[in-house]
């Protein structure tokens, strides 16, 4: 569970525990395992208060009594100021792992734990193909690396839900149950209520399988980019007859994103319009990057006529690949650090699972 996240080699690691049975499962989970492997690793333990609900402070202060108790440090961190009219549910998440982040940035580590189990998988596998999201199916990776900095790692993907709540009924603990766990005006509570066993089942394995496809396409696509070449700065050339060559489709999406600053993939209908128009000569614009056709090849450059997809001030800072500024899932990484090296932008770290050196 958790023999590949890194920890014999940190001094300390922070617990996402908001209260519920899977945050606080991880959290006994862990302290046994540090107790047994590693014994000088810091444990500690983070709320956070994102000000929507007035029980919620209390709620911290119960998880602070509980960590007292296991002999774990603990701290709140609230979300603090206005909150927007629209879209509070993702600003929610983003203030979230922000707060986490500096969490983690306090304790000197860069490895954030979280609870999400089997079935919070299950219910974002079934979201996503709902709404037709091809790759979301791989649903959260493991590590996934926020602001390129710490790794959010996710050890209890293949545990269910009702298994972890055994453990805590054996040890007499209880858990905080979050009412809006229960709202069916959540597309999550919706999907959760519908989902039987043997579903949670079903797209877990799913996604194991659609991961491990998913890295193996990011790989591809990171040797279809060798052919590519910086042109200056901002500016990438391919060869004439590149999209003649393998499967263009996930590299030129990313390139696209990259090179035009767009926080997120370029869609595939959008891009196979593209692809066609440049098979046919014409030069053609998606996500912010203009694609040229020249003597030499075809030149990708950032839009200088555009707005910028990302609001004045809050564009990432140029030592970021723009699509996985903030979040990196780790089946990406080689796509990433390939487009990266396009750009002049230094790799990512190593993932916590790899052997150190």
């Amino acid at each position: 569970m958790f023999e590949d996240c890194g920890l014999e080699r940190r001094l300390a690691v922070i617990a996402a525990v908001s209260g519920g049975s899977d945050s606080l499962a991880l959290l006994w989970l862990l302290k046994n395992w540090r107790d047994r492997r590693a014994p000088a690793l810091r444990i500690a333990a983070v709320t956070v208060d994102h000000g929507l609900r007035p029980e919620a402070a209390d709620e911290a202060r119960a998880v602070g009594a509980i960590c007292a108790d296991w002999n774990i440090p603990h701290a709140t961190k609230a979300w603090t100021g206005a909150k927007p009219a629209t879209g509070l549910a993702e600003a929610a998440r983003l203030a979230r792992y922000r707060l986490l982040t500096e969490a983690a940035y306090a304790a000197g580590t860069d490895i954030v734990l979280t609870g999400h189990t089997m079935d919070d998988q299950a219910e974002t596998v079934a979201m996503r193909l709902a709404r037709g999201e091809g790759r979301g199916s791989a649903g959260m990776a493991r590590f996934t690396l926020l602001h390129e900095r710490v790794w959010i790692v996710r050890p209890l993907l293949g545990q269910r839900r009702e298994a972890l709540r055994g453990r805590l009924r054996a040890i007499g603990q209880a858990w905080i149950d979050d009412p809006s766990n229960e709202r069916e005006t959540s597309e999550r509570v919706r999907m959760r209520k519908a989902l039987t066993g043997a579903d949670v089942e079903r797209l877990g394995e799913m996604a194991t399988e659609a991961g491990r496809q998913r890295q193996a396409e990011a790989e591809f696509a990171a040797r279809w980019l060798e052919q590519a070449e910086p042109a200056g700065e901002g500016l990438v050339r391919l060869p004439r007859d590149a999209l003649d060559t393998g499967s263009p489709m996930l590299p030129m999406r990313a390139l696209l994103a990259a090179v035009g600053g767009a926080p997120h993939l370029p869609n595939e209908t959008a891009t196979r319009e593209l692809l066609s128009r440049l098979r046919a000569g014409k030069s053609a614009a998606l996500s912010h990057t203009l694609v040229r056709r020249k003597r030499d090849g075809l030149l990708l450059s950032r839009e200088r006529r555009r707005v910028p997809t990302v609001p004045a001030g809050e564009a990432p800072p140029p030592h970021t690949v723009a699509p996985w500024a903030t979040f990196l899932p780790g089946f990406d990484i080689p796509l990433r650090n390939a487009v990266g090296l396009l750009l002049g932008v230094a790799p990512v770290p190593a993932s916590p699972s790899a052997p150190s050196k």
